[in-house]
Order: C-alpha cells, then sequence, then structure tokens
C-alpha cells in the first residue's frame, strides 16, 4: 500500500476527515485510551412493532418503530416459532431444518427513515458475520419429526453496533416513521432438507409430511427493539453535537456467469463507489450445493475452500497483493474464521463498535481471485461485499418533548 497516496485520501475524503481528524475542542480516541462517561439516568423496555405485509407478497414485511415518547432505540429482534412437522406413517425420508435457518430466512433488510434508506443488508451479509450475531437455531438433526421450535436473530442494525450507538428517537416527531423493511424466505419447502433411506439428499416433498395447522410457511417473524426514555429532569435534554448519523452500509457484488472451478475471475468494482471501504469480504457461492442444501454454501462439495488466491486493487493502488486462502481465511482473521469466506479489513484490531475503523477510496478497481480445481461438476459464482460508513444530518428536529407532539424531523445524507 502506498502511504502518501493513503495520506492524500486521508486529508481529500470529508468523511475521513469526519471520523479520523480531530476539529477544534474534539478529542481524538485511540486504542489506547478508554474513559468512563456519566450517563443520563433512562428507562428501558421491549416493545413490539407493528407489522404490515404486501398484500400480494406476504414475504415482504415493513415493521414500524415506535417512536413517540421513546428517546432511544438500541437493538431489535425477530422471533417466530417454527411449526411441528411429521414424517407420514409408510414414508422413508428423514428431515431437519436448513443449516444456518434464520439467515437463510432474511433476503435483504433495510432501515429507512420517512422515505430516506439509511441502511441495505442481505443475507450474504449475515452469513458473513454470523459470529458476531446473536442468534437462536433449532436442533439439526435428521429424523422423522420436528417440534415447535422457537428462534430468534438480533439483525445488526447499525444503532445496535455497541452499547454506546442508538438511533436518536429524541430527535423524531411522533409523526415521523422510521421503518425496518425485510424480504423474508419463508416457505418451509425452501427450508427443509429431506434424505430418503439411503441418506441420500433428495427434493423435498410435502406431500410426504404432516404439518401442523397445514402451513406452507413459516408464521411471519415478530419484531421487538429495546428502547429507553430518560427520566425527570433529563427527559428534554438534546445535546446540539449530536444531531448526526452513522450508518452502516454495503455494496454486494457479484459475477454475472457461473464457473466451473479452476478458472481465474476478475470481479470489478463500481466507480460509483465513492466511500472509504473500511471491510471488504468475498467468496465463491457454490450454487449446486447451496440448491440441494436449502441454504448458502460458500465451499465444495468436499466442504474445502474454493478460492486458491485473490488479489484486491483501487482505482490507483493495490489494497491486497496475491494472498493465499488460508491467509486471508484463517490467518489474517482468527477469530471470525468461516471456512471459503475471505476478508481484508484496514483495522488492526477486531470489531469495536465505539471507535470507526479507517477506510480506504477505492473509486474503482478490481477484485482478482483464482480458484482451486475441482472434479466435482459444482456451479460457482464469485461475489465480495465492501462495508462502509455514511453520515445523515438531522437538519431540523424538534428541541422538546413537547415539540414531538407537532413538530417532526428532516435528515439529509452527507455527501463524500
Amino acid at each position: 500500500m502506498n502511504p502518501t497516496r493513503t495520506k492524500e485520501h486521508l486529508m481529500t475524503s470529508n468523511m475521513q476527515k469526519r471520523k479520523h481528524i480531530p476539529s477544534d475542542g474534539d478529542s481524538l480516541f485511540s486504542i489506547h485510551k478508554r474513559d468512563k462517561s456519566k450517563t443520563l439516568w433512562y428507562k428501558s423496555s421491549w416493545e413490539s412493532m407493528e407489522a404490515v405485509s404486501v398484500p400480494t407478497n406476504k414475504e415482504r414485511v415493513t415493521y414500524r418503530s415506535k417512536i413517540y415518547p421513546y428517546h432511544s432505540l438500541h437493538r431489535s429482534v425477530l422471533t417466530t416459532v417454527l411449526p411441528r412437522i411429521k414424517v407420514k406413517d409408510g414414508e422413508d425420508v428423514t428431515i431437519s431444518w436448513c443449516d444456518n435457518l434464520m439467515f437463510s430466512m432474511i433476503d435483504t433488510f433495510q432501515l429507512m427513515f420517512n422515505d430516506t434508506e439509511l441502511q441495505f443488508g442481505n443475507g450474504h451479509l449475515l452469513y458473513a458475520d454470523q459470529l458476531y450475531i446473536r442468534h437462536s437455531t433449532p436442533n439439526l438433526k435428521f429424523g422423522t419429526k420436528l417440534k415447535n421450535t422457537p428462534v430468534s436473530i438480533e439483525v445488526p442494525f447499525s444503532y445496535a453496533n455497541s452499547e454506546t450507538d442508538a438511533f436518536p428517537l429524541h430527535l423524531c416527531g411522533q409523526n415521523d416513521r422510521l421503518y425496518h423493511l425485510f424480504n423474508f424466505n419463508l416457505s418451509i419447502e425452501k427450508l427443509l432438507v429431506m434424505k430418503d433411506s439411503n441418506s441420500r439428499l433428495v427434493d423435498v416433498d410435502l406431500s410426504k409430511l404432516e404439518i401442523e395447522n397445514n402451513y406452507e410457511s413459516i408464521p411471519v417473524p415478530d419484531l421487538e427493539g429495546l428502547y429507553t426514555t430518560h427520566v425527570g429532569e433529563n427527559s428534554d435534554f438534546i445535546s446540539e453535537k449530536e444531531n448526526s448519523l452513522f450508518v452502516n452500509s454495503m455494496y454486494h457484488i457479484e459475477d454475472d456467469n457461473e464457473i466451473t472451478l479452476g478458472k481465474r475471475v476478475n470481479l470489478k468494482i463500481d466507480s460509483r463507489c465513492n466511500y472509504p471501504v473500511e471491510e471488504i469480504i468475498w467468496g465463491a457461492v457454490n450454487t449446486t450445493m447451496t440448491e440441494e442444501n436449502s441454504t448458502l454454501y460458500i465451499t465444495t462439495k468436499n466442504e474445502d475452500t474454493p478460492i486458491k488466491t485473490s488479489k484486491i486493487e483501487s482505482k490507483d493502488d493495490v489494497i491486497l497483493d496475491t494472498k493465499e486462502s488460508f491467509k486471508t481465511e484463517y490467518v489474517y482473521n482468527p477469530n471470525n474464521y468461516i471456512e471459503g469466506l475471505s476478508r481484508w479489513r484496514n483495522s488492526i484490531c477486531d470489531k469495536d463498535g465505539k471507535k470507526f475503523t479507517p477506510g480506504v477510496m477505492m473509486n474503482g478497481g478490481k477484485l482478482t481471485v483464482t480458484t482451486n480445481h475441482d472434479n466435482l461438476g459444482c456451479k460457482f459464482v464469485i461475489f465480495m461485499i465492501l462495508k462502509y460508513t455514511k453520515q445523515f444530518v438531522f437538519t431540523s428536529y424538534p428541541k422538546t418533548q413537547k415539540e414531538r407532539l407537532t413538530k417532526g424531523a428532516t435528515i439529509e445524507l452527507v455527501n463524500e
């Protein structure tokens, strides 16, 4: 990496300066300094969000967050209960829910304030960050009966990065709208895995099963949020310096073509990727095994990595020179190792939601991967995820609890 060019990017990027260069009167914290801060007195509670499905698509669900009289939203958790399923007498098959069920249930998720999209994520991101995401899974043993099982996932919205983050509801009026939008995959047929008497995977045949209440889909999950309310004299506390909202988001890029292994692939990064990129995740989806197992599969049929070497370039610099996959998958990231998944982070330590991660400007570039040879006949699609931070500013907002009853907020994206 070119240090001079990196310094130029730091000084010419508005986002980098806001994250890493102190302005007058501000302190810049490093990994070497941690302070205890005084905390406003507050009351916390878990509250359900109102869910609305699209009539023509029951798997597209919008959850409307509560706003007034709450001051902050800290976490959100999806929960549902899997139905009882039994193999019919005389049918010689066994069944199980798919691996990574909660991640497989979510296709995409978005956070919207009024008509502005704040954050976007998808199932690939959930899979990649699974070691950081609190979630429960059902028993995955194959058998002839599946019990009622409650399952949950804490969705990684930006306001839940750490205990120091929250969505600032105190800047919003009671008529503002904070939406969590999900595109789900709830079809039981697509989330079950079935084996024949020889333990070979076969297509799921619902006619061989007795399903509770004749469900065809898993019940739409409930979404609950952890809210806090300032108490007493603190109820109208609003700091003029706290009208900014920093949000994590992502670009998802994948190759247009399926390939067999043994090939070299260049995946171009769009020049419109103009935010400082903090982390890059990449791999190869085994589309053959993904379809057979009803869950995202990023290894070969023998559970080996499909990637041999990788190189990442920005428009005018080498971000990661050619490296073997065992380094980008494990050696550089021992705490979040997932077979088949490579990572690059511009950081010397593991995730810390209390501090910004430095980013690098891509402005184009490409990922070059060489794949391992494999004669097992599976098809693969190369993909990459680029994580970055956006900043929004509340340009107008109510200043007191009383004003929140009649006045709303406006929010704008701060462009790079």
